[in-house]
């Protein structure tokens, strides 16, 4: 059995990406309600480890399904929220983020202005 990834700091000036399932889309546009935390936290995708919106697409139960929109961790820190990488050993996802922090109506609004779509759901 190979050995776990090790957690290492995410640089400001890095991107991430996350997935927006189709329910958190209107008419095209990506509502607030997107930024929401699953078990504890916000699940992002690291771009060193994910090149790619297909790839971070790609790892959705239901990829076509899904958008990916990206940000760059300086922005999401300064909602504020925390950025820790933190690699999936059960799902082999060493690209795995959370984003940490109480997600109330105005740091909704800030994430959703940190945000933007690089892959419409449909693309």
């Amino acid at each position: 059995m190979s050995e776990p990834w090790p957690v290492e700091f995410i640089p400001d000036d890095d991107v991430l990406y996350m997935r927006v399932h189709v329910n958190h889309v209107a008419n095209g546009e990506l509502l607030p309600g997107a930024f929401i935390d699953h078990e504890g936290a916000m699940s992002a995708n690291w771009q060193k480890y994910c090149p790619t919106p297909e790839e971070a697409r790609a790892k959705a139960r239901n990829p076509m399904k899904n958008g990916v929109v990206s940000a760059i961790v300086q922005n999401i820190r300064k909602v504020p929220m925390v950025v820790e990488h933190s690699p999936d050993h059960v799902r082999c996802d060493r690209s795995h983020t959370s984003i940490i922090g109480e997600k109330n109506a105005e740091t909704r609004t800030k994430l959703y202005d940190a945000f933007s779509w690089c892959l419409k759901i449909g693309e």
